[in-house]
């Protein structure tokens, strides 16, 4: 039996596995979606419906986030057909080598069209650029508190809000595969008058944790005002809080035209231990729990290969309740504290 008889089905059986195969890339270091699109792709369009970043997404159901590629991560990239009818071309050669002349076929096979092969691929549509596997962002972010405290027991009882302009935080995160490290600084004025007596001073809070799989755990500082009060003084002591923080951290990329994105952080702090910055006071026996919740929406608003300037907005709402025993000068008994405190701040990121 002549071998030509088998050149055509030959030829369409291998255009028919490859148009079912991919290419496979291995994620080097630094590597980003986009810039292996334009390495690989470099005359398709790269964002948008129909976009090469949705088939290769489409390609790899396994990328849940597609702000995280991984180093030596296997990608599935869609093939050109290109590709194809060089490979078909080969093959005829391979062929023709092995045959006769006598059984070289008559008729000439006709040219493939260069066609871009069919892939399913969704209509949503996704930021318009990725960011590493590793990243590293400084926050630096200004803007105003609501603080209100309800203080009773031995203590004098009062009950008292206050507002803050100039509430400063200082953030940074590392961000590497599915973990993430935060550390952040916050500082604030608190003033407290009432008809004939005043003070002020401040406060600051600092925390630090990591995130693994979007769950949290860290420490917290804070320092929390307790005020004692007569009619004829007012004195003040910060309280300084260590604890322990336990929450849960979310991130969604939003479907918009700049790379924008909110992230959600959810923490339920235990407070372990407290002291005074006065010689005179004693705080022991702490106990309580404060509830946080904090939403930071971030947008790109400019950006080159390997950095990027973003507009950060954060909001955040806290509620909390703690007891300690307290030994303030002359005074000793228990303190409870009720505290609510809101916050919105805005300011800038840096991310490389």
């Amino acid at each position: 039996m002549k071998k030509s008889k088998y050149l055509l089905p030959i030829i369409a059986l291998h255009i028919l596995a490859s148009s079912l195969s991919a290419e496979i890339y291995i994620v080097k270091n630094k590597d980003v979606l986009s810039k292996i699109i334009k390495n690989k792709f470099s005359d398709e369009k790269i964002y948008g419906p129909g976009g090469m970043l949705e088939k290769i997404l489409s390609l790899n159901p396994k990328i849940k986030n597609p702000n995280r590629i991984l180093v030596n991560q296997r990608i599935r990239l869609p093939e050109i057909i290109n590709d194809q009818v060089a490979q078909v071309e080969n093959d005829k050669k391979t062929i023709d080598k092995v045959t006769s002349p006598l059984e070289q076929p008559s008729a000439t096979i006709p040219a493939i069209a260069p066609k871009q092969l069919p892939i399913s691929i969704s209509t949503r549509m996704i930021s318009n650029d990725q960011l590493q596997s590793d990243n590293w962002t400084l926050k630096v972010l200004y803007g105003i508190k609501f603080l209100s405290l309800d203080q009773s027991k031995t203590l004098t009882g009062l009950n008292l809000s206050t507002i803050s302009t100039d509430h400063l935080k200082f953030e940074s995160e590392f961000k590497y595969d599915n973990y993430k490290f935060i550390g952040s600084f916050e500082s604030h004025s608190f003033s407290y008058a009432s008809a004939n007596l005043s003070h002020e001073t401040k406060l600051s809070a600092f925390e630090l944790a990591s995130v693994w799989n979007n769950y949290l755990i860290g420490f917290s500082f804070k320092e929390t005002p307790l005020l004692k009060a007569t009619t004829t003084s007012l004195d003040l002591t910060k309280e300084a809080q260590i604890g322990l923080m336990l929450g849960y951290d979310k991130m969604w990329i939003l479907p918009t035209t700049k790379p924008t994105s909110i992230n959600l952080r959810s923490t339920i702090t235990i407070p372990f231990s407290a002291s005074s910055d006065k010689t005179d006071t004693t705080i022991n026996s702490l106990k309580g729990f404060e509830l946080k919740s904090n939403m930071e929406l971030s947008r790109v608003i400019f950006k080159r290969e390997d950095y990027a300037l973003n507009f950060v907005w954060q909001n955040e709402l806290m509620y909390g309740q703690t007891s300690r025993n307290i030994n303030w000068g002359t005074n000793s008994g228990k303190v409870d504290l009720t505290k609510i405190e809101a916050k919105s701040l805005v300011g800038l990121g840096f991310s490389f």
